[in-house]
């Protein structure tokens, strides 16, 4: 096994461990979520993901955001979520597409980025589900259903298949994920 390949399946199993633990609402979730992003910046820049290594340095520092208002939020306190009204997401969902193509843009034009549009635009709309997440607003988990499941494709393509792998777990943990907090809606 290759050294890339060990930081690959460390990265894996701090992944699961995080959304595994964000799932049932545990601020200690954010510090396995920071490590194993940590770990994927090096993973996506050797693979050429060099919009996904971006937002993997993003994550490290929404880990460090969730965590401190995940803890801020809830202390001794039961988990409690919230909800954004859909109204609110309708108005974003089209700036975050129209960023998510500049940015492919961009990339396509000054870099050998693999599928620089569609990794552009799971970027930007991953990061406004990682806010939603920082903030415990129920709707991020679809979210990351539908930024998952695109994600499976990526990583298969680029022969990436723990990777892969890790965001089929992720996509099945999200809907875990979605129907917990959402029990947490009554508390």
């Amino acid at each position: 096994m290759t050294q890339l390949a060990i930081i690959e399946w460390g990265a894996l199993f701090l992944g699961v461990v995080y959304v595994l633990i964000a799932a049932f609402g545990k601020f200690s979730a954010w510090i396995f979520g920071g490590l194993s992003a940590g770990l994927y910046v090096y993973v996506c820049c050797q693979n050429q993901l060099y919009i996904e290594a971006s937002l993997q340095l993003f994550y490290v520092v929404l880990a460090i955001i969730g965590y401190l208002n995940w803890q801020k939020k809830t202390g001794d306190k039961p988990f409690k979520t919230e909800r954004l009204k859909w109204k609110r997401h309708i108005k974003i969902i089209p700036i975050i597409f129209f960023v998510g193509l500049v940015l492919g843009y961009f990339v396509s034009e000054n870099t050998k980025q693999f599928n620089p549009y569609l990794d552009a635009q799971i970027g930007v709309f991953s990061l406004y589900a990682t806010y939603l997440t920082t903030q415990k607003i129920l709707e991020n988990w679809l979210f990351w259903i539908v930024i998952d499941l695109v994600l499976i494709y990526l990583y298969v393509a680029r022969g990436l298949y723990p990777t892969a792998f890790l965001y089929g777990i992720y996509s099945i943990v999200a809907l875990v994920g979605y129907f917990n907090w959402k029990n947490k809606l009554l508390v």
